[in-house]
């Protein structure tokens, strides 16, 4: 089996094994560029991914989780204005917002789902890009016949389905151009993905426009 295959194999059955996981990522820009990022994961309480460039639930007690996303996320232009870590039932909820002095100091910074680049213009509005950098590899979808090619198909079906991920970003007054999958309110562009769609992917580009 390849490699990457084998590797996805393991995380989908984790997945399979504990529930559904979902992250929600949602930007507020303000006219200057500036703005707030909320980040949401739920996921179950005893899952512990810590994948390079990819998802990363964090597992510890809240005060740890908290202290580490403290550090890792506290830049001279990006603060951290909350954090919550909430146990319910098999559960864990992981909640964090931050601010920042441009949308683009959040580039580079993994945010748990991997790392992304932005790129803000403002020559008429607010113009976003942002590529978000996944550890893609060929060799999943050239699987060939036999126990290889079940197993992702079955993992496609069943358990990458499971894993969904929820991106927003809210301008000040209306979205105007994007390449979302739909746009809520008229200020809100959203853009949803279940790990299936992101399988064998190098990258994945936002872009939005709005005032």
């Amino acid at each position: 089996m390849p490699r990457a295959l084998h590797v996805l194999t393991l995380l989908g059955l984790s997945a399979l094994l504990g529930g559904c996981v979902e992250y929600q990522q949602r930007i507020v820009l303000e006219p200057d560029g500036s703005g707030t990022v909320e980040v949401r994961l739920d996921a179950p309480k005893d899952v512990d991914w810590q994948m390079e460039n990819g998802l990363r639930v964090p597992k510890g007690r809240e005060d740890e989780i908290c202290a580490e996303i403290r550090e890792k996320y506290s830049t001279p232009h990006v603060r951290v204005e909350s954090c919550e870590v909430r146990l319910r039932d098999d559960r864990r909820r992981t909640r964090f917002t931050l601010s920042f002095d441009d949308l683009e100091d959040l580039s580079e910074l993994d945010l748990l789902v991997g790392k992304c680049r932005f790129e803000l213009r403002r020559d008429d509005g607010l113009e976003v890009h942002r590529v978000i950098d996944l550890d893609g590899s060929a060799d999943w979808d050239s699987v060939g016949t036999g126990f290889g090619k079940w197993v992702k198909e079955r993992l496609d079906e069943d358990v990458f389905s499971k894993i969904r991920f929820r991106f927003e970003i809210v301008f000040p007054k209306r979205v105007k151009e994007t390449n979302a999958d739909w746009v809520r309110g008229k200020r809100t562009a959203v853009w949803r993905y279940t790990l299936a769609d992101l399988v064998g992917r190098d990258s994945v580009i936002q872009y939005a426009t709005g005032e």
